[in-house]
């Protein structure tokens, strides 16, 4: 694996890249000298390292955004049961105003 800077837009493994982007590329095969310049070591590794910590803050925003939607689910579920818990409490009312019509006659 090497990582290298795009000097010039340009497409590499489906995804464009602009000038300043840092990247991994698959080997030495897949450098371009045209729009590429290799990392020096420090550069690779700041470079690797903003890549993993750019990872996990989108792996936390999704595991937010997961929580929040089961969160939201709970809460829907909740809401269903108390409405089906109130339309039980009506209709139970309703049945004793029936009954106590039909009695009174």
């Amino acid at each position: 694996m090497l990582m290298v800077k795009a000097k010039r837009n340009g497409v590499y493994d489906n995804a464009y890249r602009n000038v300043g982007d840092k990247f991994a590329i698959a080997g030495e095969e897949k450098f371009s000298m045209h729009w590429m310049e290799r990392l020096s070591k420090p550069e690779a590794k700041e470079a690797d390292d903003e890549a993993k910590a750019e990872q996990q803050a989108i792996a936390d925003i999704k595991a937010t955004r997961k929580k929040e939607a089961d969160d939201r689910k709970e809460a829907r579920a909740a809401d269903r049961e108390s409405i089906n818990q109130r339309r039980k409490e009506v209709d139970e009312i309703k049945a004793r105003e029936v009954l106590k019509k039909s009695e009174k006659k």
